[in-house]
């Protein structure tokens, strides 16, 4: 329940982030959207809900050695995901009064208070992460910058494959959102790094470079699941060369040219991602491997591909053989016909399938090759 309910949070904040940002900061650039009020209300209050599946799940694991208000009590008030929650609450509340009492579309000092509490929505989450437990202000700095580069990547092209139901001038769009989505892109891989290292760091103090760990936490489903994001993370380049380049040349020829459906088929990738980051969410830290190893085991997928014991001191080492190369080279290739189909005037469907399969080839290739 708690992973769904971070993927939706996720969703509606991006959804919000994208409103407020395409009405305020964006207003003179953007096509026209329509995004209902009543909508905008629901992902607030959907915020609110989702953001309380943590401390509820805490609150019913400490009701069996105490009474339900006596443990809602003392989540809220004394454990931080109980006071990022009501944070998230009371400014939720401000943000809901905001919007029913304003037009967004026509009020771009409304829409951009809204953006600033949508910042602080994310900044909230920041302060019930993993990242604040392992290293306090640092932690929450990294980790906020991270979800707000994907909110606002993931925010806009909601907006625009979902919400812009009118004929878009698509080349005056790309001209500020291809470096907008490349920005994103970089503070995400940067920040994303340094969010690693904050959540693979040993408490005990003990130096290993961070290359290092991330392939250690293959063996726990928090680093399988890091895996799979940064694969994907590389089929959303591709579109965005997709979206970014061979369709800004296209439409340079072709300016009356509609990409909706390949924004549309982006915003699935977003959507697989934020799915990736609610389960990690969830995850043991992969800090202390060997503890989990011992206690837990290794991660299933880890196990079920690698195929041997797994001793809880294991360092993974990588040493790709002939079937690994021939997995990237497949790799390779179907990244390549991702880029190829939207230069045929294919179905995004179809890059689509080849973004899946290329993360899957990768991430064999890569799994292949542990040894």
């Amino acid at each position: 329940m708690v992973i769904v309910s971070q993927l939706l949070l996720y969703i509606t904040l991006a959804l919000l982030m994208g409103v407020m940002l395409g009405n305020s900061l964006l207003a003179g650039h953007m096509p026209k959207f329509h995004v209902p009020k009543w909508l905008v209300i629901t992902a607030v209050g959907g915020v609110i809900l989702f953001a309380s599946a943590p401390s509820l799940e805490i609150i019913m694991n400490l009701s069996g050695g105490m009474d339900v208000w006596t443990a809602a009590t003392m989540v809220l008030l004394e454990f931080n995901i109980g006071n990022a929650w009501l944070f998230t609450y009371f400014i939720g509340i401000v943000f809901v009064v905001l919007i029913a009492f304003n037009d967004l579309g026509e009020d771009r000092i409304v829409s951009g208070a809204g953006m600033v509490i949508v910042i602080l929505m994310a900044i909230a989450q920041g302060l019930s992460s993993h990242a604040f437990e392992q290293a306090s202000f640092w932690g929450v700095t990294v980790h906020s910058v991270h979800l707000l580069a994907v909110m606002v990547w993931g925010g806009m092209l909601i907006i625009l494959g979902w919400f812009t139901k009118v004929q878009a001038d698509w080349p005056r769009i790309l001209s500020w959102f291809t470096p907008l989505a490349l920005i994103s892109m970089l503070v995400l891989a940067v920040s994303g790094v340094f969010t690693m290292d904050v959540v693979t760091a040993n408490p005990d103090g003990e130096q290993i470079n961070i290359v290092q760990r991330f392939t250690d936490a293959w063996l726990t489903d928090y680093g399988q699941s890091l895996l799979f994001k940064h694969l994907l993370l590389i089929t959303l380049l591709g579109f965005g060369t997709i979206n970014g380049i061979l369709f800004r040349k296209r439409l340079a020829r072709e300016p009356k040219l509609q990409i909706q459906p390949w924004i549309k088929t982006e915003s699935f990738l977003i959507l697989l991602v934020l799915a990736i980051t609610g389960f990690m969410g969830e995850q043991a830290l992969p800090n202390q491997i060997e503890t989990i190893v011992s206690e837990e085991g290794t991660s299933s997928l880890f196990q079920s591909i690698y195929g041997q014991a797994v001793p809880p001191e294991m360092m993974v080492s990588l040493s790709f053989g002939f079937i690994s190369i021939l997995l990237f080279i497949l790799a390779a290739l179907f990244f390549g016909c991702m880029l190829y189909a939207a230069r045929s005037r294919m179905h995004p469907a179809a890059s689509f399938i080849m973004a899946i399969c290329f993360v899957l080839a990768g991430y064999l290739g890569l799994m292949l090759g542990v040894v």
